[in-house]
């Protein structure tokens, strides 16, 4: 298995433009995702902690590239794979809002678990997943999008409880740990 550096992950963003201001959101997403599965490699599950730090990196490298009507995540992937990292790229559409309703795409692994969590879990701060969902839900989205919500959302919750459960930890206590960012 190919995974990349941190430089590597870093030399990917800039070169597939990636938005300056996103990067707070991935590099925060990294860590809280890092911390997860650090607790769970802890509790005796293998969990590839450098993979769960370059998904977090690059979950969302396709967002300096996204135009009308694109699907997120599909030029990611199609990057990653190109680049080398199949299993990154996995991370990447796994971690997707609909992934939860596709059996195919559905988080497996604790590497892409941790990852989805996170995603969820933060935007440019931790807010934790209901207030991700509630904040997504005040967006003038299509009625389709909407359903996709509110049929993931259950699902994201159970994750949660899954993982948090594991670690033996609440979302507000992740909320007040201090992780540094880059």
């Amino acid at each position: 298995m190919k995974i990349p550096s941190r430089e590597e992950c870093y030399r990917l963003l800039d070169k597939y433009n990636f938005p300056e201001k996103k990067k707070k959101h991935v590099e925060l997403v990294a860590k809280v995702a890092v911390f997860l599965g650090e607790k769970i490699k802890d509790k005796g599950d293998e969990v590839n902690i450098a993979l769960v730090y370059a998904g977090g990196i690059l979950h969302d490298i396709d967002k300096g590239l996204m135009e009308e009507g694109d699907i997120h995540t599909d030029k990611g992937v199609k990057i990653l794979e190109e680049e080398g990292y199949p299993e990154v790229a996995r991370i990447c559409v796994s971690h997707r809002v609909d992934a939860f309703l596709d059996p195919k795409t559905i988080p497996t692994t604790w590497e892409e678990k941790c990852i989805a969590l996170a995603d969820k879990m933060v935007k440019d701060e931790i807010i934790g997943v209901t207030e991700r969902f509630r904040l997504w839900n005040e967006e003038n989205l299509p009625e389709e999008q909407k359903e996709i919500l509110r049929k993931s959302y259950p699902l994201v919750k159970d994750l949660e409880r899954e993982i948090l459960g594991i670690i033996g930890i609440g979302w507000e206590e992740i909320k007040f740990l201090k992780f540094k960012i880059n």
